[in-house]
């Protein structure tokens, strides 16, 4: 998808990206502090 975007999808697509190391990280650290997973 990003081999193929034009200039006006990577406008929409630069948002999720930037996020998408924050998440990861975000994860790892919920997963050393929860003591179980959640049951939502």
């Amino acid at each position: 998808m990003l081999h193929t975007a034009n200039s006006q999808r990577m406008v929409h697509l630069e948002q999720p990206l930037s996020y998408q190391d924050h998440l990861i990280e975000e994860v790892r650290k919920a997963k050393t502090t929860m003591k179980e997973p959640s049951r939502g």
